[in-house]
């Protein structure tokens, strides 16, 4: 009997109102080096631009990414994008508050909705594993390559593994106890547990490097991780 085929979720109704509300506080919670993650990306956009450019950042959410590379690169401009009307509109009032509406745009939608190409460095922080394995990753990667200018990185950061593999699983156990001492209640965990199983798409680091392939990337070169997460940086080729 075959398994039931999970299609992408819509961000729309997952990122809501109440999620984008306590979102800032809720990942620093349940991801493993969450500020580590952005401060690495941060420095890698700067590193490799040399802090001047266009940098476009897919699935802006509220804003974080955004505003930490303009507040430390004032030579770059910044356009995000996310298909979620709540956090983007959390992330404009973000922008406002940071006085930073003249070099970061933002844009309720998808990458394909872009006309804007040309630019200089892309991220995908925590974005791939909410999107289906079934032409859709690889759809995604691809519109975000187009975008690039050649030579220029993708990085990317996402929940990843062998669901299958018992050390994946063991770190999940891990992950679920980092959680606990964070503050998450255990119904909470329980839930979210359900949630992965049910709804997020992971893929394997050999497939993660398959589709960047695929995709017109260069092998992917990791640069962070934190238990079932990690970070890697793609060059267009």
């Amino acid at each position: 009997m075959k398994k039931p085929v999970r299609k992408t979720q819509d961000p729309k109704r997952h990122f809501d109102k109440a999620r984008a509300k306590n979102y800032d506080r809720r990942i620093h919670q349940v991801i493993p080096g969450y500020a580590a993650v952005h401060e690495m990306a941060r420095v890698a956009v700067g590193e490799i631009t040399g802090g001047k450019g266009r940098v476009l950042v897919v699935g802006a959410g509220t804003g974080r990414e955004t505003l930490d590379i303009a507040k430390a690169y004032p030579g770059l401009e910044l356009v995000g994008v996310d298909p979620s009307p709540a956090m983007i509109a959390k992330a404009q009032g973000n922008v406002a508050k940071a006085k930073l509406g003249r070099r970061v745009k933002l844009f309720e939608g998808l990458v394909d909705d872009l006309d804007d190409k040309g630019f200089d460095a892309a991220t995908l922080i925590l974005v791939m594993h909410f999107v289906a394995d079934d032409g859709s990753k690889l759809k995604l990667l691809r519109a975000i390559g187009k975008r690039l200018k050649r030579g220029r990185p993708l990085l990317l950061t996402d929940m990843f593994g062998d669901r299958d593999d018992k050390a994946f699983r063991r770190l999940m156990d891990v992950w679920q106890r980092f959680q606990a001492e964070r503050g998450v209640e255990r119904k909470e965990i329980k839930k979210g547990r359900v949630y992965i199983r049910r709804d997020i798409h992971l893929i394997a680091e050999r497939r993660l490097a398959y589709l960047l392939r695929a995709a017109g990337f260069g092998a992917p070169e990791p640069f962070f991780r934190a238990l079932v997460f990690g970070g890697w940086i793609a060059f267009k080729r």
